[in-house]
């Protein structure tokens, strides 16, 4: 459908008529109670979820690339004792497996204790804090004399 072009046209309206200013009586103000900043809109912003986040919530697949996983184990095995130690592929798998539950539910609490310090980031005093109600061993930061 092809586009019309308008023609210009004159206005047909008249004069405006003259208006006397009046003096204006001045009222006090009507002070209106202030609402709270925390609305509806700061609520419905924090709701909305990064792509990137639900992505990494429906997906099945191992986290950790699998590459730097096992040298990340083979380094470690060769730390420990004996140099020539084998993995088979399933057993490897297991371990990531393994190993990546556990960062999961360390993460999950850590953000708990984060939620409950009435915060949003996450941090490594909510790990350390996540680490004591599990009871594990391991440590964050600089080594503690105990």
């Amino acid at each position: 459908m092809s586009r019309i072009k308008q023609t210009a046209r004159k206005s047909s309206g008249g004069k405006v008529p003259i208006s006397i200013p009046t003096k204006k009586t001045k009222s006090p103000p009507v002070k209106q109670p202030k609402r709270p900043r925390k609305a509806k809109a700061m609520i419905a912003r924090r709701r909305v979820i990064p792509d990137g986040v639900r992505k990494l919530q429906n997906a099945t697949d191992l986290l950790i690339p699998r590459a730097p996983f096992i040298r990340l184990v083979r380094e470690l095995t060769h730390e420990v004792g004996s140099s020539e130690v084998r993995w088979t592929k399933s057993g490897m798998e297991a371990l990531q497996h393994a190993s990546e539950a556990h960062l999961i539910e360390l993460l999950e609490l850590a953000n708990h204790c984060a939620v409950h310090a009435k915060r949003v980031t996450v941090m490594c005093r909510d790990l350390q804090l996540a680490n004591r109600i599990r009871g594990d061993r391991l440590r964050f930061g600089a080594p503690s004399n105990e």
